[in-house]
């Protein structure tokens, strides 16, 4: 994308990025960014990683002058010197994350480690989305997996709908780290060698994409119910779970219209013709998303199975209802629906449930019974 990159951009920008011993992961998420839009270019970079990954950055970035290149890619397509992302050596953007004894943080390799890198992540992450004049793109593509697992979460408890989640991909092998010179981000005149295989690729052939990723803001929720946000991770997890309820384990129903059988997970229900009839109409429906609002519509539909001629000889519950339901009205649909509910609530137990799978239509109908969890098989 070429120009400058606007000014009147609403945020600053704040990309903040859990790392190891990668400095591509920053680089090719800085590139990535640049290139899909300009407004999304940050203004300040923070770095939370390991003590060998402090390292490692600071070498490949600063001593062999891989920021440098990256800079003076952004100019090629037209970012002004002033709108260059705030980012150096210091420990105020590159941050090593604190062991469980608070010592700088070699490895994550227990679980006390985890749980202090999670607290810090968390308070770390929460100083900049409190700032409402910020937004943060949070880069989970360095480090190890629950380093990013941890700030994903974070994310989801603590980021407003300007908030961003994103990840970088490249193609190999410019993603090996065996690569030399190291592979940062496209850069012209410049070809990597393999030592494994003797071959070079030219750094201009890689392909860098950035994904956004979707998550769920729970923050709104949080403001809501907390006055004060508790200060760890697993506390915070932990009064969020009591605010949420268990989910409900909804079964399978399946309708089996040639054997007229009825399973509610693996439980028959024993229905008379009649039910099975009025039940299928409405299971049918509602698997179509095509609801019933009111009884006195499924009168055309109980005329329709009087007059079905296709059905199979065998089928027994289709000829029962046919032979004995000449006169069969709205009213007998409505008391047969009534018995219907009493047998499912034997089996099924939470009337709620129930009312998802048979309403009683005195209010408009809207939520029903999940239809991915119906199967209805024909005759």
């Amino acid at each position: 994308m070429k120009g400058n990159r606007q000014h009147n951009n609403p945020y600053r920008n704040i990309l903040f990025a859990v790392m190891g011993k990668s400095p591509a992961v920053l680089t090719e998420m800085v590139w990535a960014l640049a290139r899909q839009d300009h407004l999304l270019l940050p203004d300040e970079i923070i770095i939370l990683t390991t003590l060998p990954g402090a390292r490692s950055l600071r070498v490949a970035l600063f001593e062999q002058n891989g920021w440098e290149a990256l800079l003076q890619d952004l100019k090629s397509i037209g970012v002004q010197e002033d709108r260059m992302p705030h980012f150096g050596p210091a420990q105020s953007f590159i941050r090593v994350l604190p062991s469980a004894s608070g010592s700088d943080l070699e490895d994550l390799v227990t679980i006390a480690d985890h749980e202090r890198v999670a607290d810090f992540i968390l308070t770390t992450l929460r100083t900049y989305t409190e700032d409402p004049g910020s937004r943060v793109i949070a880069s989970i593509a360095g480090g190890r997996k629950t380093m990013g697992a941890i700030l994903s979460l974070c994310m989801s408890l603590l980021a407003r709908k300007q908030d961003l989640l994103a990840h970088v991909l490249v193609n190999p092998p410019y993603d090996s780290p065996s690569l030399r010179p190291i592979f940062l981000f496209p850069e012209k005149g410049i070809a990597h060698l393999d030592p494994a295989t003797g071959k070079k690729y030219a750094s201009l052939k890689a392909k860098v994409e950035l994904v956004e990723i979707p998550f769920v803001r729970m923050r709104g929720w949080l403001e809501r119910e907390f006055l004060r946000f508790p200060t760890s991770y697993t506390g915070l997890v932990r009064r969020m779970q009591g605010l949420v309820p268990d989910p409900e384990q909804i079964p399978l129903i399946t309708m089996d219209k040639g054997k007229g059988s009825l399973l509610i997970g693996k439980t028959p229900v024993i229905l008379s013709a009649t039910e099975f009839a009025v039940l299928s109409i409405l299971l049918r429906r509602m698997k179509e998303g095509n609801l019933l609002q009111r009884w006195d519509e499924i009168d055309p539909e109980l005329n329709n199975l009087m007059d079905e001629k296709d059905a199979p000889l065998n089928v027994a519950w289709i000829h029962d209802f046919q032979e004995n339901s000449k006169s069969f009205n709205v009213e007998d649909a409505r008391k047969a629906a009534s018995r219907i509910r009493g047998k499912l609530k034997r089996v099924v137990g939470d009337p709620a449930l129930v009312a998802l799978i048979l309403p009683s239509f005195k209010t408009a109908v809207s939520d029903t019974y999940p239809p991915a969890k119906i199967r209805i098989i024909d005759w």
